[in-house]
């Protein structure tokens, strides 16, 4: 590159300066850790000044029939088809949560760094696959079995802790007892970031003398 000075007419004489524009190298360390309809990105920021990310995904096999390779190609608007563009993502962030995707079914992503010195191109994506699963669901209770007149303690644990919070129905089923025997507990709920959570149902002194007994399951799960 040249520059020089103008006085009127009087051209100055040319400065003369080298530079090289760096390409942008994408970021590292690229992982995707699976939630309950959604994938939880995170990365290693590259060195360099960059620009906003661009963030997309694709559930399109790699390679067969139908394959969407791990290039710079241009996004699209079905996920099984094409790139889908997610978003621009500050360039000072670490993470990002794509939302919205279906339970069971396999996501490619890919997150692309730039700067104001390069085009976007391959060499500046970095790659991850990940599998949005729910989280399964278990039950106990305690005491097991228990007094008449007494609470039981109903505790609800989930595989994995979740982003937001979640409702674990319930279903309360006779056998032996009278329905005035036990009380209700229709739901648990599970605050975000926790693995467990408990309620209690209460149950009646009555002048029966045999055993009574009523189950407590899983409603249909969201």
């Amino acid at each position: 590159m040249r520059v020089r000075a103008k006085n009127g007419s009087v051209d100055g004489a040319w400065a003369f300066v080298t530079g090289t524009a760096v390409r942008q190298g994408p970021p590292t360390n690229l992982r995707v850790t699976a939630g309950n309809g959604q994938l939880i990105v995170t990365w290693t920021k590259p060195a360099g000044d960059l620009d906003p990310y661009e963030l997309d995904y694709t559930s399109a096999p790699k390679l067969g029939s139908g394959a969407v390779a791990d290039t710079d190609a241009q996004t699209g608007s079905d996920d099984t088809t094409a790139w889908i563009f997610e978003a621009d993502v500050d360039k000072n962030a670490i993470s990002y949560t794509i939302t919205g995707l279906t339970n069971g079914r396999t996501y490619r992503v890919r997150l692309l760094a730039t700067n104001k010195y390069s085009a976007p191109g391959a060499d500046g994506y970095a790659f991850a696959t990940g599998t949005p699963q729910a989280p399964s669901v278990s039950l106990s209770v305690s005491p097991n079995p228990v007094a008449e007149g007494s609470p039981v303690t109903v505790t609800a644990t989930l595989s994995r802790a979740q982003s937001t919070s979640t409702v674990i129905p319930l279903t309360l089923t006779k056998g032996s007892a009278e329905n005035s025997d036990y009380g209700t507990l229709a739901s648990i709920t599970i605050a975000a970031n926790e693995l467990s959570n408990s309620g209690q149902i209460t149950t009646a002194q009555d002048t029966d003398l045999d055993d009574e007994t009523f189950t407590v399951a899983l409603g249909t799960l969201p």
